[in-house]
């Protein structure tokens, strides 16, 4: 009897679902580790459609993550090439337009018995 009715019961949990009215955002899982929106810088967002995520910067390598891609010098990334990467920062050029991103500086806590 129950597998006659789990169709009839799959399709009333979906109809309420939907009539709960859920948007697809609302069911995405999302990265725990990207800052909030309301911290996010913005104007480089808004203005160019990138993102600078993070940099890594040592004696042979540098790597940045924009818009959620790995790049290095002379990548490409939304029609615009990386031509720096410096710790925190980002430079690309689009066009004849230079982006500079930088990383949202937050201000690291610090524990009382880490203090020098």
């Amino acid at each position: 009897m129950f597998d006659r009715a789990r169709p009839r019961l799959v399709a009333m949990l979906c109809g309420t679902l939907f009539s709960a009215g859920l948007a697809a955002d609302d069911l995405l899982i999302t990265d725990p580790t990207e800052p909030p929106r309301d911290m996010r810088p913005m104007s480089a967002k808004v203005a160019h459609g990138l993102l600078l995520y993070s940099t890594q910067v040592s004696d042979s390598k540098r790597t940045a993550v924009v818009n959620q891609r790995v790049v290095s010098v002379g990548s490409r990334v939304a029609g615009a090439v990386v031509t720096g990467i410096e710790p925190g920062r980002v430079t690309l050029r689009r066009d004849s337009v230079t982006i500079v991103l930088e990383l949202f500086n937050t201000p690291v806590r610090r524990d009382s018995k880490d203090r020098l």
